[in-house]
């Protein structure tokens, strides 16, 4: 006989597929997760000053912004703002700083004084040299303080005494003789004490080369018949260079 289909049923000892929720699965997308925004801090100084600061902060190279001395003061004072310790003297910052020295060596001294950067207050104060201490304003002077700004004085105060008195000694003279009287060694003298007064009147005689005393002094040769006399002349303008260039340039 034909076999006769019977629908299948599930046997009682099967048990029911496991419901929708209770399966496995990935897990679930977070991109519905609310994240709190950054903190943002708001700070008194210009971008270009804080640049200056955060790279000087974690030892990264600055110099490719070429900062001028008004961002590198205003990063330095920042950095002892928010208590950061001040670069030592091996930092590029100085270096930049320096750069400056030139067209600006009141303003780089007195920055090198307020942290106080010996090594930056010397070389600068040779070349405030080719300033006069009277430009400086009150603000200056009380930034520089007291120790730096005697020093400065001192060493300005200082070259110009040390040229009058190097500039104070005459020719020295030789004997009358038949063809140089004594008419003759006076107009030496005359001139020498003419061209020191000349040098010593200048707006800056702390400043005085020796180009600037060759200059002075060379053009007597040329009122001097006497041999003797121009040889005397000679070795005094070689003496009074010498003396000078020995003379501290820096405090």
């Amino acid at each position: 006989m034909p076999s006769r289909r019977h629908p299948l049923h599930r046997s009682s000892s099967e048990e029911p597929p496991p419901p929708e929720a209770s399966r496995p699965s990935l897990p679930r997308s977070q991109s519905t997760t609310q994240y709190a925004p950054p903190e943002i801090i708001f700070v008194d100084e210009a971008s270009a000053t804080f640049n200056v600061l955060l790279h000087m902060t974690y030892g990264i190279s600055c110099r490719r912004y070429g900062p001028g001395i008004d961002l590198i003061s205003g990063a330095l004072s920042a950095s002892t703002k928010y208590g950061l310790p001040i670069p030592d003297v091996e930092s590029e910052i100085w270096t930049l700083l320096l750069k400056q020295v030139d067209s600006d060596p009141i303003r780089v001294y007195a920055t090198g004084a307020v942290y106080g950067m010996e090594s930056v207050c010397v070389v600068a104060s040779e070349h405030t040299l080719k300033a006069s201490l009277s430009s400086l304003s009150e603000s200056q002077a009380i930034e520089i303080g007291p120790h730096y700004l005697r020093r400065l004085f001192f060493l300005h105060l200082g070259r110009t005494e040390a040229l009058k008195r190097i500039l104070g000694a005459p020719v020295q003279n030789h004997s009358p003789i038949a063809f140089c009287s004594e008419e003759g060694l006076d107009a030496l003298q005359k001139g020498w004490r003419a061209m020191t007064a000349e040098i010593l009147s200048k707006d800056l005689p702390q400043n005085t080369s020796e180009v600037d005393m060759l200059s002075t002094f060379g053009p007597i040769f040329s009122t001097v018949g006497c041999r003797m006399c121009k040889e005397n002349l000679q070795q005094r303008i070689g003496a009074a260079i010498r003396e000078w260039g020995s003379v501290k340039r820096s405090i």
